[in-house]
């Protein structure tokens, strides 16, 4: 992601609808998973750590990031963060009860989308949780695509087979905004 687009989101994070929506709808799905506060939730590829910030005030939870960038903004936010990748995480197997991976397996720097999801399946406790979000649909791509460095898009039955890969189950899968298609032949 361009330099100047870490401190975009940083600033627009805890008051954009845009971000407090996302970030309630994985509040709430964290919620109906019935977690408890001893709970340990990573939220990897944490960017700048406006969620995590959340996350961190009903859950244990810590962050992990690549972007140096990002984490000087998550140091701001006080939030508990390493360094590292999705496709090779510094954490041990089965250590979280639910890891949360918002709009970063598309990324241009993910060279396999299939090592990045079995890396977040191997975090996971057995029984645990994976809450996983990507743009969709290739013909959607824009300009802000080429900002956050969007290396590819995807449709239900792509993430279905990423998760098989990994060995994960499908509890709940949709397209975030399908309101948008009304009158789309």
């Amino acid at each position: 992601m361009q330099k100047s687009e870490y401190e975009n989101i940083y600033r627009n994070e805890e008051t954009h609808f845009y971000y407090t929506s996302l970030n309630n709808l994985v509040v709430n799905l964290l919620v109906r998973e019935r977690l408890s506060r001893f709970s340990k939730i990573l939220d990897a590829g944490c960017g700048t750590g406006g969620l995590l910030q959340r996350l961190s005030k009903s859950y244990l939870a810590e962050g992990v990031d690549i972007s140096p960038e990002a984490l000087k903004f998550c140091k701001i936010r006080k939030v508990k963060t390493r360094m590292g990748s999705l496709e090779k995480l510094p954490h041990m197997s089965g250590l979280f009860d639910a890891v949360v991976s918002i709009d970063v397996i598309y990324h241009r720097f993910i060279r396999d989308d299939n090592k990045a999801v079995s890396e977040l399946a191997r975090v996971i406790k057995p029984g645990g949780v994976l809450i996983l979000r990507a743009p969709a649909f290739n013909f959607l791509k824009s300009d802000h695509d080429k900002t956050v460095m969007t290396n590819r898009r995807y449709i239900k039955e792509e993430i279905k087979e990423l998760a098989k890969k990994a060995g994960l189950g499908v509890v709940q899968i949709s397209y975030l905004n399908p309101s948008l298609f009304i009158g789309l032949k």
